[in-house]
């Protein structure tokens, strides 16, 4: 298969663990990844069938997390429901210069905050995913945790089973530290056509074409983090 950049031969890997480094937070890992790396130009192009699905995951994982939410947290659960920050400063009922400073770790997150976040977070997903989505179960989770533990630990996300439940693994963990690699056949890869999307921070990851999960306005942030179709 070609490299979307410089349209050279790429070779495909699928990675046991993956940092991804397309969203705003620094501690996610992708498990059972597929990654285009291109020799020549030295891109790293995800590969990913089911990205809405997958950052859904993501949401509930940092919701639910079980540490007080930081400043890029609570960016990435704005930006994942779909919110601007004006409008989401609104309803978790504080001003809108002041919930920027909290993206922006300029002032820390308060325990108040924090529950207000995770609360709004997941009634805003309940409203968008009604039929199958637990409120009341991951409520009882994000209201129960020890909002003074520190954050020392990586969320990890199975990006073939994205509704399989989220790992909160120590950083020293042998399964984020020597991810185990194999190289994929492109006889393995998806039947339908391939489309290249990049992300607001200029990570490119690849879906299918045609995939319904994607089919939103560019300005719609549903598909979260800012999915915007590449030029």
């Amino acid at each position: 298969m070609n490299c979307f950049e410089c349209n050279r031969s790429a070779e495909i890997k699928k990675y046991k663990a993956y940092l991804y480094e397309g969203i705003s937070l620094d501690n996610v890992h992708l498990f059972n990844v597929e990654v285009m790396h291109c020799a020549d130009c030295k891109s790293e192009t995800l590969i990913l069938p089911r990205p809405a699905k997958l950052h859904l995951a993501i949401g509930v994982a940092v919701v639910l997390q079980p540490a007080r939410l930081s400043g890029a947290d609570a960016k990435f659960l704005r930006r994942n429901a779909g919110f601007s920050l004006k409008d989401w400063a609104k309803r978790i009922g504080i001003a809108d210069a002041t919930y920027s400073k909290l993206e922006n770790s300029h002032r820390p997150v308060s325990p108040q905050n924090d529950r207000l976040i995770r609360v709004n977070y997941l009634n805003a997903l309940k409203q968008k995913h009604s039929e199958d989505f637990h409120l009341a179960k991951y409520l009882e989770i994000a209201l129960s945790v020890n909002t003074e533990n520190t954050k020392d630990f990586a969320i990890a996300v199975n990006a073939e089973k994205p509704e399989a439940d989220a790992k909160y693994l120590p950083y020293n963990s042998p399964l984020l530290a020597k991810p185990e690699v194999s190289v994929v056949e492109a006889k393995t890869l998806p039947i339908e056509p391939l489309a290249k999307v990049r992300i607001a921070c200029g990570y490119s990851l690849m879906i299918p074409a045609f995939n319904q999960e994607l089919a939103l306005p560019e300005e719609n942030y549903n598909v979260s983090d800012n999915f915007t179709f590449a030029a």
